[in-house]
């Protein structure tokens, strides 16, 4: 991907470099950002991993409590995979016949709704190992 997060690991800023590259009419470029997203976004059969980013050390370097020993768990349905969807979306309008990129575009928006609680306050993700 030509740019995304300030962080080689963060799966975040795709979504702004894509949105720009389109604006400047630079399509290859905004392909390889979509690659680049696509690469870490699944389109698997369960809800949990479908659409979700590859999130690992949230909950570590966010400070949960149960995690400042070492450990670590994967992030579900991280809010990036929200932020992952905006260039997934923009290129399944390009390409609209690519029903792949449209159930995946529509995974990575809609597994973040799992991070809703009930006070309607929201979260960073889902504890896959709570």
């Amino acid at each position: 991907s030509p740019c995304g997060s300030e962080f080689a690991w963060d799966s975040t800023g795709h979504e702004e470099i894509h949105t720009w590259l389109l604006r400047f009419n630079l399509t290859r470029e905004a392909s390889m950002t979509v690659a680049a997203v696509t690469a870490y976004t699944s389109l698997s059969a369960h809800w949990a991993y479908s659409g979700s980013a590859r999130r690992w050390w949230d909950f570590v370097i966010n400070g949960d409590e149960r995690h400042l020993g070492g450990s670590n768990e994967r992030v579900l349905h991280h809010y990036a995979g929200a932020l992952n969807s905006i260039p997934l979306f923009d290129q399944a309008l390009l390409t609209p016949s690519d029903g792949w990129l449209w159930r995946l575009a529509g995974s990575a928006a809609g597994g973040t709704l799992t991070n809703i609680r009930a006070d309607g306050s929201a979260s960073m993700g889902l504890h896959s190992d709570p």
